[in-house]
């Protein structure tokens, strides 16, 4: 799989935690349609883990879509958070945006 993006690290899509405060279900068919443009495309979005608790902030989705392709490694940009409610309100909004959007 080749990877379009820059990156702090490639970690094993199994191995990365979810942060148990997501609230974002990602159904089966979106999984699916991400997996083939991971095939198609290659992979250009890495999955943000925070510093602070080791847990993805986003791109649970990703994840899901990575090991669904046969990804073996996963692209990750690791970030700072100042709190712990920084970084929930962060995975909140970062869920929120998408369904702002219009097609």
């Amino acid at each position: 799989m080749i990877i379009h993006c820059k990156y702090d690290s490639l970690v094993k899509p199994k191995e990365l935690k979810n942060h148990p405060k997501n609230r974002n279900k990602h159904g089966q068919d979106q999984v699916e349609r991400l997996s083939e443009l991971y095939k198609y495309h290659g992979i250009r979005h890495p999955i943000i883990v925070s510093k602070l608790s080791g847990f993805i902030v986003a791109g649970h989705g990703r994840k899901l879509a990575a090991i669904r392709a046969g990804v073996t490694e996963m692209p990750v940009v690791y970030q700072d958070f100042a709190s712990s409610d920084a970084e929930y309100a962060f995975i909140q909004s970062d869920n929120a945006i998408a369904s702002w959007a219009e097609l």
